[in-house]
């Protein structure tokens, strides 16, 4: 068990390890003394386009921001319409809102989470423009079925890929496959950093360069202000433009071991009654970001396990077509989501992260048998 969990007993959810590299990496940049728009935030710009292979990388101050900067970007606006899971962080929802534009919520599939592809053809009408492709949980969409559509009715397609960098669609890496793709940076992210960040990744040279003016009041290169007012919405934080650096240059290690926690979750829990494990289709390599179970009573099994000192996630808010915010607009449709409502009453995220040891995952996986065992004893 990792010296933190031994000193306290716990098993927290998440947990970035703060060693040697991260601490010279931060080092070197309080030396250096250039701590915004340096050399930090253009070799992280570098490093990431090389990494997915896309022409255009542009950082922004977070995930939400940045895709509500590239939805702009694409001309989305009042009047228009775009396709979203419910199931999804409610921050990718205030994406599309605050450019003006509505979201219409569709259903899911169940058994990994995404996007269910019929229910998104449902969701279609003449005002509709985008979708945003959310691969949840680490797991991808998908992409073929979404393309497809957004191909025959020429929709602008924004993959949301800020729980799952490193996944890959029939081995083409998430946000390679869309027009754009979004990325978020925070301590829990596959992808950490101290604090928050974000980037999108396109080959649209034209949608790059709008999302630059976006972010930066609006200036152009030359530093003249176009009509169309911007954001302050820069990434410009040295530190932490180091510290991704090196959180990208292990990403391929720490999914491999987030992966191997799974594998370990998904061997001890494979015939406890009640449990429903995560499912990885057979086009998908999932990096997951949560590893998420379904239990019809997951709100106890959540108490058994904060008993034993276990930190898990119940979806602290309902599902985003079920959000006051939501509930209390006119303007959007209703539709029914039956899928979402299933998994949202479900649905339980266990502790994963790449320094998490055998020993803690065996702790996880004996406290959900256990409880498991004791349901099925009990009826």
């Amino acid at each position: 068990m990792s010296p933190d969990a031994k000193a306290t007993g716990r098993v927290p959810l998440s947990r970035i390890d703060v060693d040697g590299e991260l601490r010279r990496a931060v080092s070197e940049v309080l030396d250096s003394g250039t701590f915004v728009r340096g050399p930090q935030c253009r070799a992280f710009e570098a490093e990431l386009r090389a990494w997915c292979g896309r022409r255009q990388v542009v950082l922004g101050a977070s995930g939400t921001s940045i895709a509500m900067l590239a939805l702009a970007a694409a001309g989305l606006g009042e009047g228009h319409e775009v396709l979203v899971p419910a199931h999804a962080p409610f921050a990718t929802v205030e994406a599309i809102l605050r450019t003006g534009a509505e979201p219409v919520f569709v259903d899911v599939d169940e058994a990994t989470g995404t996007v269910d592809p019929a229910d998104l053809a449902a969701g279609l009408t003449p005002r509709t423009q985008a979708i945003v492709a959310v691969h949840v949980a680490g797991h991808p969409c998908d992409m073929d079925a979404v393309l497809a559509l957004a191909r025959d009715w020429a929709l602008f397609v924004l993959e949301d890929c800020t729980q799952a960098p490193g996944a890959t669609y029939k081995g083409r890496l998430v946000g390679t496959l869309g027009h754009a793709g979004a990325f978020g940076f925070h301590p829990a992210s596959n992808l950490p950093m101290l604090a928050e960040g974000g980037c999108i990744a396109t080959d649209g040279e034209g949608l790059a360069d709008e999302v630059r003016r976006l972010r930066d009041h609006g200036r152009r290169r030359n530093g003249r202000r176009p009509a169309r007012v911007g954001e302050n919405l820069r990434f410009e934080d040295e530190i932490q433009a180091a510290i991704g650096r090196r959180s990208l240059r292990g990403l391929e290690a720490a999914n491999e071991r987030r992966r191997a926690v799974a594998a370990r979750y998904s061997a001890r829990l494979a015939d406890v009654p009640g449990i429903r494990l995560p499912v990885e289709r057979e086009w998908a390599r999932a990096v997951y970001s949560s590893y998420v179970i379904r239990c019809p009573d997951r709100d106890a099994l959540a108490r058994t396990l904060e008993a034993r000192g276990i930190e898990a996630a119940v979806q602290p808010s309902p599902p985003c077509h079920l959000e006051p915010a939501i509930l209390e607009d006119s303007r959007l449709r209703r539709r029914p989501l039956p899928g979402t409502d299933r998994l949202f009453a479900e649905a339980l995220s266990l502790p994963i992260f790449p320094g998490m040891d055998d020993l803690e995952v065996d702790a996880v996986g004996d406290a959900v048998a256990d409880h498991g065992a004791r349901k099925a004893r009990t009826g």
